[in-house]
């Protein structure tokens, strides 16, 4: 349900985004926020109670791209030259391709275990998406200025974790191809 949640509150956040409005700006910030805590209780849910299932497994990372690619597209259309297409594009292609793996294992009956590394670079594109959206809303309401420059390298730094932690998948893969 809250995998679902997520994935539906992302044609939301793109409405307000879009609107031009300081304040919604900060309703699409504490959306986030929610939505980010969402994920964070599932996990917890799943776990504590064991209610982890298949369709679990299998949608809480897809609802994670979309609400997270949503927001990245969403960003590049308001700060492309901070956050340029090519950012984004590999995020996505990142993100393709470990689901290509995912279904690999899935299909040699292997589990498929999301690494510290992918979680962490979860935690680090919800940040990163917080801060930019907080600068924006910084920027809009003139409290101080911020230099958006700052957003290139926020995202560059999330790209780089992102082809890192896709690295480590197919790295363990191979480890298990290799043992075979």
């Amino acid at each position: 349900m809250l995998s679902l949640f997520r994935i539906l509150m992302s044609p939301v956040f793109i409405f307000l985004m879009l609107k031009q409005e300081p304040y919604y700006r900060v309703i699409s910030f504490v959306l986030v926020l929610c939505v980010s805590l969402t994920d964070v209780l599932d996990g917890y849910y799943a776990r504590k109670y064991n209610l982890i299932s298949k369709v679990g497994k299998y949608l809480d990372p897809i609802a994670d791209k979309i609400f997270v690619l949503s927001i990245l597209f969403t960003l590049h259309f308001l700060l492309d030259l901070y956050i340029p297409l090519w950012m984004i594009m590999i995020i996505f292609l990142r993100d393709v391709s470990v689901t290509f793996l995912r279904n690999l294992f899935k299909k040699k009956k292997l589990e498929f275990e999301t690494s510290r590394l992918g979680k962490n670079k979860t935690l680090v594109q919800i940040i990163s998406i917080h801060i930019i959206i907080l600068f924006m809303i910084i920027n809009e309401y003139n409290i101080f200025p911020i230099d958006y420059l700052i957003c290139y390298y926020i995202m560059l730094f999330c790209v780089l974790l992102t082809l890192f932690s896709g690295f480590d998948y197919y790295y363990q893969y191979y480890l298990l191809k290799k043992n075979e």
